[in-house]
């Protein structure tokens, strides 16, 4: 007689079904655990949820009146009247016209979309997600389950669910086609939406495997800003030149009218006008050419594949449905070779490091102060959150250079250095939160509270300075202020202007920064929003901009006196300039006498704040 023992099983199994329906399902019950786990734990959280649903309804607003003026739009690519009845375009070779056209515009749409959501996610360079492959890989699940089971669970998010409602909405334009187009529209728009969640997973996961060194995510997210910050001011800088061009267009005919001018120079001003009406129909040819490439990639391929169906054409339907499909495989097989390269090479990844000296420790005063001003500027180098901030002198330069230029008043330049030093502040009115433990551990070495006020302020003041004299000579230059007394006059009254705004700055900010310290990302994910901290570092900083409005109210008052009484301006440059060194005194005396009083509270709040990174 035999007994009977116990199969051993091997090490990462158990009696569970673990079959990959049952692991899809846990994935997305995780996930959705994982997500009312961090409403409960964080307030924050429950107001992004409502600032979204207010921005989730507006966009679905949105929707619905872009899918009732497709019709419109599908028209003009058409050459047809906006007039024309839309059902018109449902009959013989109209229909057919129509529906390409309406496929083309999906398809260009889908795509600028899909690259801007993949812009916001290489920004975050997914942080803050809630199931991480290299943590759940602790587990023994089998890679292919494992990450088949994320990506459903992704699927399921939030985020997805209303990026296929807006779709859906969208694809309803289709009921014009009937119903049967419309549920293919409908299946195309959630492959459209799965295309996008795996393609844009697979270029983070890309990232998060090749660019780990600090140094490497400095140059990352300084090109990633960069790059979101002009795409975003694109269209205000091109409607600036499209704006002088169509003045100068229109002044030239106007003067050739008035002077009543004929000949070769009426020839010019015909030449002008037809030069810009071949502007406009090149910028159609180049619309009609993107949205014809746009159709076959894979962000926008399913968008026109009803197009595609109303004419018949199933031969480009099954091939635009396999390059979607093969794009989402090919997602998929590079997100798991990216989380096996990283396993096998995570070790490899830490660059050793060698002694260096001191550096700039050695060139400050040995003293408490000296130490609090090397430790800022370090901080300042080093620390991309901060290092954001040398993106606003550039940004702002192109901006007004860009409305200089179409309004021909060159002195709107000047603005610029005044916004950098307003903008300049936001991050360093945090200092507290952004130091993290090492303002714990300057706690604890009892390092006296105006000292490190006043060491935080003297470096924030100095490289905002810079920051603002750089710009400020730009300015002189691209305005010519030195060709009459009176411009150089003013350039150097805006001078005086914004570096009241940097000392200002300096000591409001330290005191803002021990008095409302606010959540934060780490240093190594300056973009992180975990546990809706993202609601917190959208809105706390704009309080240190309407502080420095504030402060500035005696500047502008002197101002006002001096234009009304007609005194020198130079009155208004003294005014600011003692007005900003006396608010930035008051700033750091009130900001060491609240750090001493909340100096627990302080250590608690970073302590909290860490806890949630």
């Amino acid at each position: 007689m035999t007994s009977t023992q116990p199969q051993k099983l091997p090490i990462g199994t158990t009696h569970l079904d673990t079959s990959l329906g049952t692991t899809i399902r846990t994935f997305i019950a995780l996930r959705w655990a994982l997500t009312r786990a961090n409403m409960r734990a964080s307030a924050w959280v429950i107001v992004s949820l409502v600032i979204g649903a207010i921005m989730q309804i507006g966009m679905m607003i949105g929707c619905y009146f872009f899918a009732e003026a497709l019709p419109s739009l599908s028209l003009h690519l058409l050459g047809l009247e906006t007039t024309t009845d839309v059902t018109l375009t449902q009959h013989g070779a109209l229909r057919i016209a129509s529906a390409q056209a309406w496929g083309l515009e999906l398809a260009l749409i889908a795509t600028i979309v899909a690259l801007i959501i993949l812009l916001f996610q290489l920004m975050f360079s997914g942080n803050g997600s809630t199931l991480n492959v290299e943590q759940l890989s602790l587990f023994g699940i089998d890679d292919t389950r494992m990450q088949i089971g994320v990506f459903a669970a992704m699927l399921t998010g939030f985020p997805s669910i209303i990026g296929a409602v807006d779709l859906l909405i969208v694809s309803s334009a289709w009921r014009w086609y009937g119903i049967g187009i419309m549920i293919v529209a409908f299946v195309c728009a959630l492959l459209t939406l799965i295309v996008w969640v795996a393609l844009c997973s697979m270029i983070i996961a890309l990232v998060a495997t090749f660019i780990r060194s600090t140094k490497s995510k400095t140059v990352y997210y300084l090109v990633v800003l960069g790059l979101f910050i002009c795409i975003a001011q694109l269209p205000n800088i091109l409607m600036s030149f499209s704006g002088a061009y169509q003045s100068d267009v229109a002044d030239t005919a106007d003067m050739a009218n008035l002077l009543n001018i004929s000949g070769a120079y009426q020839s010019d001003v015909a030449d002008t006008a037809d030069t810009a009406m071949l502007s406009s129909v090149l910028v159609a040819s180049a619309f009609s050419t993107a949205s014809q490439i746009c159709s076959w990639l894979p962000f926008g391929a399913a968008m026109s594949i009803p197009a595609h169906v109303v004419a018949g054409e199933f031969g480009i339907v099954i091939l635009k449905l396999a390059i979607s499909c093969a794009a989402v495989a090919l997602a998929l097989w590079v997100m798991m070779w990216c989380m096996r390269y990283t396993r096998l090479h995570a070790q490899g990844a830490q660059a050793s490091t060698g002694a260096r000296g001191l550096g700039i420790f050695a060139r400050v005063p040995d003293n408490t102060i000296g130490a609090v001003i090397a430790r800022g500027a370090v901080y300042w180098r080093r620390d991309p959150r901060l290092m954001l901030n040398f993106l606003m002198p550039v940004v702002f330069l192109v901006i007004m250079g860009a409305q200089a230029y179409s309004t021909g008043q060159m002195m709107i330049m000047w603005m610029a250095p005044i916004l950098v030093a307003w903008f300049m502040s936001m991050m360093e009115s945090n200092n507290v939160a952004l130091d993290g433990t090492p303002f714990i551990f300057q706690s604890l070495s009892a390092v006296p509270a105006y000292k490190d006020r006043l060491g935080r302020a003297i470096v924030n003041a100095v490289i905002s300075g810079l920051a603002v004299l750089v710009c400020c000579g730009v300015a002189f230059v691209v305005s010519r202020a030195w060709e009459n007394a009176f411009s150089a006059q003013l350039a150097g009254v805006f001078t005086c202007v914004a570096l009241s705004f940097v000392l200002a700055n300096a000591g409001i900010a330290q005191m803002l920064a021990v008095l409302l310290p606010y959540p934060t990302a780490s240093i190594d994910k300056p973009f992180a929003s975990r546990q809706g901290r993202i609601g917190a570092q959208m809105l706390f900083p704009f309080i240190s901009m309407l502080v420095t409005i504030v402060v500035a109210a005696p500047t502008a008052a002197i101002s006002v006196a001096v234009l009304t009484q007609g005194w020198s301006l130079w009155i208004i440059g003294v005014t600011a300039i003692v007005s900003g060194v006396l608010f930035s005194a008051l700033g750091v005396w009130l900001a060491a006498i609240i750090m001493r009083a909340r100096e627990l509270q302080l250590v608690q709040a970073v302590t909290n704040f860490a806890s949630m990174r």
